[in-house]
Formats: C-alpha cells, sequence, structure tokens
C-alpha cells in the first residue's frame, strides 16, 4: 500500500486483535487459555496491535492508531469461534474437554440473560 500511495497521501488499515478477544465468562482461566490458544491459531491473530509498528516500519509518517472495542452477538460469537476451537484442538493449543467447555459457556451465559462478548478494532494510518 506504501508503494502505491502518492506523497503526501494517507495510508488506513482498520484490523483486529484476536489475542484481545474479551467474553465474560465466569471460568477466567479456561477463557484466557481459549482466546490465546484460537488467537495463536490463526495467521495473524494479533495484527492489530502491531500495525503502528509495521507503519513506521514501513516508512510512514504522523502514524495515529485508535481503538474501537466492537460488541458481537450470540450468534456471530458462535460462528466465529468454531473453526478457531477446531483449529486450536487440531493443533495441539487446547484440549477437547476445553473447547468443549468454552463453547458450553458461552451458550450458558447467552442464557443466563445475554453474552458480552467482543474485540478491539484498530484504525491505524500513517503519511507517505
Amino acid at each position: 500500500m506504501v508503494r502505491v500511495t502518492r506523497p503526501g497521501g494517507r495510508v488506513v488499515v482498520i484490523d483486529l486483535d484476536f489475542d484481545l478477544f474479551t467474553v465474560d465468562l465466569p471460568d477466567v482461566d479456561l477463557t484466557r487459555r481459549a482466546v490465546h490458544a484460537m488467537s495463536d491459531t490463526m495467521a495473524s491473530g494479533r495484527v492489530g496491535r502491531l500495525l503502528p509498528r509495521l507503519f513506521r516500519a514501513a516508512g510512514l509518517s504522523e502514524v495515529t492508531c485508535n481503538a474501537l472495542f466492537v460488541p458481537f452477538s450470540f450468534g456471530f460469537v458462535t460462528h466465529l469461534i468454531g473453526g478457531s476451537l477446531a483449529t486450536a484442538v487440531e493443533a495441539g493449543t487446547l484440549t477437547q474437554s476445553e473447547a468443549e467447555a468454552f463453547r458450553e459457556s458461552i451458550e450458558t451465559a447467552e442464557q443466563a440473560g445475554g453474552l458480552f462478548a467482543g474485540v478491539p478494532f484498530f484504525v491505524v494510518s500513517g503519511t507517505r
């Protein structure tokens, strides 16, 4: 993107940081393990936090970063984590029983009055 941006032009990227996925569940340790396990199986599960440094390394100036927390619905969360949990189990970073317990706790939270979950999106810009 930097190569094709004219001098003085702005490069803007919006991306998330799945390692910062937030979900309010009673078992904090399991939640942390599951979130990190899913993030670790992604090609760039932590890219949101890396963007400002990557922009500066690419030679951009006036780099800014803003974050916006985006809450997710129960349906979206279950869709989102399905494949990621399976991949984490396949990679050996999470056991099948941990993945099932995590999924069940999300369903229980939704049934108990509503799941709170979401992820920060980072809006990063820089000038060429």
